[in-house]
C-alpha cells in the first residue's frame, strides 16, 4: 500500500498520491520489511494500486514520480532478465530500470539523463507520465531475484498528481507567472500545485544584441542545430538498435520456453566408476589420493517456501527443507566453527547470527529462529592420470538402482537437455551442444584407464547418461543465444548435391563416391571407433 508522502510539506495535500517505497534499512522505522522473493513476469512482483476509488478533485493532465533517492536496481540487460518498476496505466505500461551504457548516446530515453556513469544510465531526479485517467493505474516492481550477491536498495519515490497548466496551452513559461517555480525540471504553480507547464527555455532575459552579437548568436545557432541533428541522428539509431536487441531477446525467451530443463556445465566433470577388482587403488601408473572430507552447512526452510529453491541448493529430501549455505557463507561458517572450539557464535550474513552450541540460526531484527547442521562427506577420490587433476569435478556413486544405466562425462560448456530428475539430485539427460567433444572423449578413456575397465563394458558416455546437477547451472541468454544459432531448421536437410527425392513416402538411397568428402568423412568416423 502506499505511505505518506515525504513532499506533504512543500506540496498541496490533494496532490500527494503517496510514497512507493520496496524496501527501508533502518531498523527503528516503521516502514522497515523484507522484500517477498518473487519469480520473474510481466505480471509478478510488489504491487502497488495508484486508484482507491476517491474523488480527485483535480484536471488530471498526469503523474509525475520524485525519486527519494536515486533508482538502485540490477542493471538491465543483464545475463538473463533485468529488473524494472513498471507503471501500468490506462495508456499502457511505462517501463523505468537501469540500463547498461558504454556511451551518453545510449542513454536516450526521455526518463534518462543522457549521461553514462560509471556504465549505467542515470535517471532523471522526476519523471512525467500522461495519464487521465487512474482508475486500475498501478505501480510493480518486477525483478529476476538474481542480484549476483549484490545488495540492491530498490525504490523510494514519492507519486503526485499534475493539473493542467492554468495558462493557454500551456505555452507559458512556468517561472513567467507569480509564485511558481521549476524543481527537478518540472513546474510547480503557486500553492504547491504540480502543473504541466512548460519548464523549458529562460523567461527572463531580453537579449539587446548588435551587428556583432547578431553573427556571433547565428553562427552559434547554426552550430548548436548541427549538433542537435547529429546527436538526434545518434539517438535515433541507438532506439533503432534498442529496437532490434529487444526484437532478439523476446526471440530468446521465446526460445528459452520452448525448450524447458536446459543445463550448462560448470567444469569437467567425470563419474566415480567402480574399479573392475572394486579396490579403491589406484593403477601402479598412477598415485593414489585418500579421500577428503567435505562439509556443508545449511539451514532449515519454511515448508512452503522450498519451492522457491533451486534441487542444486537443496540437500536431500526436499520435503526435509534443509537448504545450503552459498559457499561464502559455508566457508567462513566452518572457520568460525573450527577456531572457537565448536562453541559461541558467528554472524555469515548481516542480521543473521548462529549459536553453533545450539545449531540454531537467529535472525536479529526479529528474533525468528531457524535450525541449522553441519554435514559432512567424503569426498570421491579424484582421478590420477594425465588429465589435469584441477580441473575436474568428480561426481559421487551412482544409487545402486541406478547401477546398469549409463553415466555422463562433461566438458565446460556443454549444454544438456534434462529427460529425468531424482530427488537426491541424479539427473538423466542429453547434450544439446558439445563444448568440447574430442576432450570428453579423453576423459572417457582416462576414467575407463583408471577404473581397469574396457570400453565394452563400460557404462561411461560422451552425449548421454546420469549425472549430478549440482555440477550444472542453468544457461545465461548468450549462452543459450549461441546453441540457437546451432540449431538451425536446415540441420537435418540433405545435401543439395544429393538425388532428387522421387516420393517422400518411400525409403531411397544415394550412393556416394568414395572419392567424395563425405564419404572419407564417414569412413574416418567410423575407423576410428
Amino acid at each position: 500500500q502506499l505511505e505518506p508522502g515525504v513532499r506533504e510539506d512543500s506540496i498541496a495535500s490533494p496532490y500527494v498520491l503517496g510514497r512507493i517505497v520496496s524496501q527501508v534499512s533502518n531498523p527503528e522505522s516503521h516502514l522497515a520489511m523484507d522484500v517477498p522473493a518473487m519469480p520473474w513476469a510481466p505480471d509478478g512482483g510488489c504491487v502497488w494500486s495508484l486508484y482507491h476509488g476517491q474523488g480527485i478533485a483535480v484536471n488530471l493532465a498526469a503523474i509525475r514520480i520524485v525519486f527519494n533517492q536515486g533508482l538502485d536496481l540490477e542493471a538491465y540487460p543483464s545475463r538473463s532478465v533485468g529488473d524494472r518498476l513498471v507503471i501500468r496505466t490506462e495508456n499502457g505500461d511505462f517501463d523505468i530500470y537501469v540500463e547498461e551504457c558504454s556511451s551518453d548516446e545510449m542513454c536516450s530515453f526521455a526518463w534518462q539523463s543522457g549521461s553514462c556513469h560509471e556504465g549505467r544510465c542515470t535517471i532523471n531526479q522526476a519523471i512525467e507520465i500522461e495519464v487521465a485517467n487512474l482508475q486500475g493505474a498501478t505501480a510493480r516492481l518486477v525483478t529476476d531475484r538474481n542480484d549476483g550477491f549484490v545488495a540492491h536498495k530498490g525504490l523510494d519515490f514519492d507519486l503526485l498528481l499534475v493539473e493542467m497548466c492554468p495558462t493557454e496551452r500551456g505555452q507559458t513559461h512556468c517561472e513567467s507567472e507569480d509564485g511558481n517555480k521549476c524543481i527537478d525540471g518540472f513546474c510547480i504553480c503557486s500553492g504547491g500545485v504540480p502543473c504541466s507547464c512548460s519548464c523549458e527555455g529562460d523567461p527572463s532575459k531580453e537579449l539587446k544584441i548588435g551587428l556583432v552579437a547578431g553573427i556571433v548568436v547565428a553562427l552559434f545557432a547554426c552550430l548548436t542545430a548541427f549538433f542537435l541533428y547529429y546527436r538526434k541522428r545518434k539517438i535515433l539509431k541507438s532506439r533503432e538498435q534498442k529496437s532490434i536487441i529487444a526484437s532478439k531477446e523476446a526471440e530468446l525467451e521465446a526460445f528459452r520456453d520452448s525448450i524447458i530443463g536446459m543445463r550448462i556445465a560448470t567444469g569437467n566433470y567425470i563419474p566415480n566408476i567402480t574399479r573392475k577388482n572394486n579396490s579403491p587403488t589406484m593403477t601402479n601408473s598412477m598415485a593414489s589420493i585418500p579421500p577428503v572430507s567435505k562439509v556443508q552447512w545449511c539451514w532449515k526452510e519454511t515448508a512452503t517456501q522450498m519451492s522457491i529453491h533451486s534441487m542444486d541448493k537443496i540437500v536431500g529430501d526436499p520435503a526435509d527443507c534443509w537448504v545450503k549455505y552459498d559457499d561464502k557463507s559455508n566457508d567462513a561458517l566452518e572457520t568460525a566453527f573450527q577456531e572457537q572450539g565448536q562453541n559461541g557464535e558467528y554472524s555469515p550474513q548481516t542480521g543473521y547470527v548462529v549459536d553453533f552450541r545450539d545449531m540454531i540460526q537467529t535472525k536479529m531484527a526479529t528474533g525468528f529462529k531457524r535450525e541449522v547442521q553441519r554435514l559432512v562427506e567424503i569426498a570421491a577420490v579424484e582421478l590420477q592420470s594425465e588429465i589435469k587433476k584441477k580441473s575436474l569435478q568428480v561426481g559421487g556413486v551412482l544409487p545402486e538402482d541406478l547401477s546398469g544405466d549409463p553415466q555422463m562425462i562433461l566438458v565446460k560448456g556443454d549444454i544438456v537437455q534434462i529427460a529425468k530428475q531424482r530427488k537426491d539430485g541424479w539427473v538423466y539427460g542429453t547434450k544439446l551442444h558439445h563444448a568440447n567433444d574430442a576432450y570428453a572423449w579423453d576423459l572417457k578413456k582416462a576414467v575407463l584407464i583408471d577404473a581397469g575397465i574396457g570400453e565394452d563394458d563400460a557404462k561411461v558416455e560422451t552425449d548421454t547418461g546420469w549425472f549430478l546437477l549440482e555440477f550444472t547451472i542453468v544457461p545465461s541468454g548468450e549462452e543459450l543465444a549461441m546453441l540457437k544459432s546451432t540449431m538451425s531448421d536446415t540441420t537435418l536437410d540433405p545435401p543439395d548435391y544429393w538425388d532428387a527425392v522421387i516420393d517422400p513416402t518411400m525409403v531411397q538411397r544415394h550412393v556416394l563416391s568414395k572419392h567424395s568428402s563425405e564419404y572419407k568423412t564417414i569412413v574416418d568416423q567410423f575407423m576410428s571407433t
